[in-house]
C-alpha cells in the first residue's frame, strides 16, 4: 500500500517478510510525540509497543508499529483483517480527536499502529532507503544511503520534476527520475498541444503576440513566488493576464 507522492524505483515486493506481519518505514519525525502517541494507546486499552529510535533524528522515538504511511508490505492473505481493523481504529481515533492534539492529520499512521497492536500483527521495521522523505532538507543526513523508494511530498517544481534536496545519494537518484518524466513529458507534448489550439485562436490585427516569451515570464514568476494555488493564468490578444 503506497501513497500517491511515491516513485518506485526497486520492487519492494522482492523483500521476504515472516508469515503475519507486516513491514514499513517508521515515521519521518516524532510527530506526534511518542508521549502523544503512549497516551493514545492508554486510552484505547491496548498495551503500548516497544519504543524504537527513528532512522533520521537523535533522540527521536516512536513506538514499533507506527510507520510512515508513504509505503506499507502487507502480504495479501493478512490485508482484508488487517484493512477492517486500521478502518475501526481510524473512526475511533476521528471520534477522539482531541487525543491526537495538534496532530490530527496522521490519523491513519497512529490508526494503523493501533491496529496493528490489537490485531497481534508483527511489525517490521524498513530500512530508510525504501521510503526516503525529501521534503524536509534540515534531517536528510550527508551520509544519507541510495534511496530504493523515494517520497516526495509536495516537493515538485512547475515541470512536475522532483525537487533536489541537496544530499548527493539522493540527488542522484532524483536525477533518474527527473529523466525518465522528461521523457515521458516530451513523448506527451503538451507544449506542441498548447501552440495547436493556439494556432486555432482568433488574434486581432496588428497585435504582437509572443505567446512562449509571456508564458516563461508567467512561469518563473510563479516559479519564484510559489503560492499555494494558480486558479488560471491566460494570454489574450491585449497582452493582459
Amino acid at each position: 500500500l503506497c501513497d500517491t507522492d511515491v516513485v518506485v524505483l526497486e520492487d519492494p515486493r522482492q523483500l521476504k517478510l515472516q508469515p503475519g506481519t507486516v513491514a514499513g518505514k517508521l515515521v519521518d519525525a516524532p510527530v506526534p510525540t511518542l508521549e502523544v502517541v503512549l497516551r493514545i494507546f492508554l486510552a484505547a486499552g491496548l498495551k503500548a509497543p516497544p519504543t524504537v529510535p527513528l532512522p533520521w533524528g537523535p533522540d527521536d522515538w516512536t513506538v514499533s508499529g507506527n510507520s510512515n504511511g508513504g509505503l506499507y508490505l502487507v502480504p495479501g492473505p493478512l490485508l482484508p483483517r488487517l484493512a477492517t481493523a486500521w478502518a475501526h481504529w481510524a473512526v475511533w481515533l476521528l471520534d477522539r480527536a482531541e487525543l491526537l492534539q495538534e496532530w490530527t492529520v496522521y490519523v491513519d499512521q497512529v490508526a494503523m499502529a493501533l491496529a496493528l497492536a490489537a490485531e497481534g500483527v508483527g511489525s517490521i521495521a524498513l530500512d530508510v532507503r525504501w521510503n526516503t522523505p525529501t521534503h524536509d532538507p534540515s534531517r536528510i543526513p550527508p551520509d544519507a544511503p541510495e534511496p530504493k523508494v523515494l517520497h516526495y511530498h509536495q516537493e515538485i517544481d512547475l515541470q512536475g520534476l522532483i525537487r533536489v534536496t541537496g544530499t548527493a545519494s539522493i540527488d542522484s537518484r532524483i536525477g533518474e527520475v527527473n529523466g525518465a518524466i522528461r521523457a515521458v513529458w516530451k513523448q506527451a507534448a503538451p507544449d506542441a498541444t498548447h501552440r495547436d489550439w493556439l494556432s486555432m485562436t482568433a488574434q486581432e490585427a496588428g497585435t504582437r503576440f509572443d505567446n512562449e516569451e509571456k508564458r516563461k515570464i508567467v512561469a518563473a514568476l510563479l516559479e519564484v513566488l510559489r503560492p499555494a494555488s494558480v486558479l488560471e493564468v491566460g494570454i489574450v490578444p491585449s497582452g493582459v493576464y
